[in-house]
Order: C-alpha cells, then structure tokens, then sequence
C-alpha cells in the first residue's frame, strides 16, 4: 500500500460493465486504478468516476494488491497470460468472469506461486444500484 492506507485495486477493463460497476462502488474504500485498451475512453471513464486510469497492464499493477480481471470473456485468457505473471508479490488475482473453467485455469497457470487467486462470479450485472444484499459466488 503506497498512495495511502487504503489498498490498491487494478481493474483490468475498468471502462464497462461489472469492471466500471467495480470501479465507482468500490472507489471509497480502495486506491482504484482502471485500464482500457482505448485511452481516450480510459481517460474519460477514469476522469467521471474519480479513479486513476492507465493504458498498460503491466504498469497498472506494479502496486496492487489486488488485480480484478474484468475484460470480455473472449479476450479473458490472454489478458491473464498477459499481466498475471507480473503480479506484485503477496498480491490477490480475481476475475469476474461468468465463465469460470477457462480463467481459473489460466490464473492458476500464469499467476506467480505467491500470489493469491480467488474466481469469482457476481450473481448481478453493472445495472444494480448497490453492492448490498448482492451475491457472489467464489470459486
């Protein structure tokens, strides 16, 4: 934990869906950083709701300590093979996929052995209001 004494939390595709969804719900209690492959989205999203944005992966995590995976599905393994093996040491690695055999594999391929790794599935879309009374199923 640098910036402060909250922890800090990447987003992996942080502009839509569940990973901006994350990125304004979460943003009161984590030093947030999101990423997008198209930066003057990435810049923008990141400007509205408050939060760092960065547009390289690997950059984006080099202090997290916990990376959220939260690209489309068919973009999902690459992007774990990409970043995981540049997880900060002790750091935690979670996707949120809908999908789940695929991304675990992947996580537990290509993520280092001291990292900590927790799929995991929201039983609800970006479109509710509140992360209260919500469900989400770790795997």
């Amino acid at each position: 934990m640098t910036r402060n004494d909250k922890s800090n939390m990447t987003i992996i595709g942080g502009t839509r869906g569940l990973g901006r969804w994350l990125a304004e719900h979460l943003k009161n209690d984590f030093n947030i950083r999101i990423t997008s492959r198209d930066e003057s989205t990435g810049k923008a999203v990141a400007e509205e709701i408050g939060v760092e944005y960065s547009n390289n992966n690997i950059e984006a995590i080099k202090d997290a300590d916990i990376i959220v995976f939260s690209v489309p599905i068919e973009h999902m393994v690459e992007t774990i093979k990409e970043v995981a093996p540049h997880a900060p040491e002790g750091s935690l690695l979670m996707d949120v996929a809908s999908v789940k055999t695929e991304p675990s594999e992947a996580l537990k391929k290509y993520a280092p052995e001291n990292a900590e790794i927790l799929p995991c599935h929201p039983m609800f879309g970006p479109r509710v209001p509140t992360l209260q009374r919500q469900i989400i199923i770790l795997t």
